[in-house]
């Protein structure tokens, strides 16, 4: 479950007076945006475990990558254990809900479990797999969930994949090129 906004604004404010050093300007809505946007994945628990950890060990408020980065590793629930409840939810959705019923399922599945019905073909073909796809569409809802979480989580859920600096297609070519080029054998 996700933090809500106005709980976030509470804790992240209060974090900013506890630890004023390097604290960001959280009046202005716009930085309190960001933030937000950043870290509302995690749960209200996470954040209040994490900061309040913070508030007893840190002498300054922490740049945003760090929390990013110290959240990803101290999480209750990994990336994993979050996709197969998600995929867990689709099934039992489908067979709570079926195909008339997306309205009613989008709530049940949350913004993963819906991003992820979206990248499989829509809520109505997910209801018409066949039983015996069923294995094989657990295991795609599964990575698919995860992949989708871990962006959430890097706040790159929107961008189409990229490859790595260094590896953009033509580097690509020009390293299997010489990889494959027999006169240097």
């Amino acid at each position: 479950m996700t933090i809500e906004k106005f709980e976030f604004n509470h804790l992240i404010i209060g974090l900013a007076k506890a630890l004023p050093k390097w604290a960001p300007d959280f009046k202005d809505g716009g930085t309190l945006g960001i933030w937000h946007a950043k870290l509302s994945h995690y749960s209200s628990r996470d954040l209040k475990g994490y900061f309040a950890t913070l508030i007893s060990t840190a002498n300054e408020f922490p740049s945003l990558a760090k929390m990013l980065n110290d959240m990803r590793t101290q999480s209750t629930l990994t990336h994993a254990d979050s996709a197969e409840e998600v995929a867990a939810l689709i099934e039992s959705a489908i067979r709570k809900y079926g195909a008339p019923n997306w309205d009613m399922a989008q709530p049940y599945l949350g913004e993963i479990g819906c991003a992820v019905i979206e990248k499989t073909g829509g809520w109505e073909q997910t209801c018409n797999i066949q039983e015996k796809d069923l294995t094989s569409m657990r295991r795609q809802w599964r990575e698919l969930a995860r992949i989708t979480s871990l962006k959430a989580a890097e706040g790159t859920l929107d961008q189409a994949p990229r490859l790595p600096k260094g590896n953009e297609p033509s580097n690509l070519i020009k390293q299997l090129a010489a990889a494959t080029d027999i006169t240097k054998r």
